[in-house]
């Protein structure tokens, strides 16, 4: 593959956000139980706390990706499609706030949810086009890509910055709707069990 490196590097640096966004999150409530028992703290100000944190080490991760202009200066193209790039962060957050909020006030509750999501996150891991290329992934399972949010997102990434031009509408339709919709069941499951949080932590 062809500036495999640079590849690489755009599925790794936002796959490690979401990995880290989820699972600090989702143990928020727990490593912070004496804020969240003794203060007037929401319980999802805590988890949105933690989670918006880890975009500092979005930042420097995403400029561990610059020293390899000086290699494959080919493969980082400057356009206008980079204006697209906040929006695909926007959603990047989105995606792991939702999966933090809902697990967050889970955990609480079923301690055993951690391991769930560790599993879940192996599994996520290869279903996601992160060290392989999208395109690679033939048939059904190419169609079936485009319902993994982070898989959309990866996609965008890489087509702004490697290519130079804006993703295809239905990559990007599906990683706007498929990360608002995954913040939007994440926000249902925090109401529903948010509740009960104090009587648990």
């Amino acid at each position: 593959i062809e500036a495999y490196p640079v590849l690489l590097m755009l599925g790794l640096v936002p796959w490690h956000f979401l990995s880290h966004a989820w699972t600090s999150g989702m143990h928020a409530l727990l490593s912070q139980r004496e804020i969240a028992k003794r203060t007037a703290v929401p319980p999802w100000v805590i988890i949105g706390g933690t989670v918006l944190s880890d975009l500092y080490n979005l930042g420097f991760a995403s400029l561990s990706i610059l020293p390899l202009i000086a290699f494959y200066p080919e493969s980082f193209k400057v356009s206008a499609a980079l204006l697209l790039l906040p929006v695909l962060v926007v959603c990047l957050v989105a995606f792991g706030l939702g999966l933090a909020l809902a697990s967050g006030v889970l955990n609480v509750l079923y301690r055993d949810v951690g391991y769930l999501v560790d599993s879940v996150l192996i599994a996520l891991f290869w279903a996601t086009p992160i060290v392989y290329p999208m395109d690679r992934v033939p048939g059904l399972g190419h169609t079936l890509m485009h319902l993994n949010p982070m898989a959309t997102l990866i996609e965008a990434f890489r087509v702004i910055v490697m290519q130079g031009r804006a993703p295809s509408a239905p990559i990007l339709l599906a990683a706007v709707l498929g990360s608002v919709g995954v913040l939007l069941a994440g926000m249902i499951v925090y109401r529903r069990f948010a509740p009960v949080v104090n009587d648990h932590v």
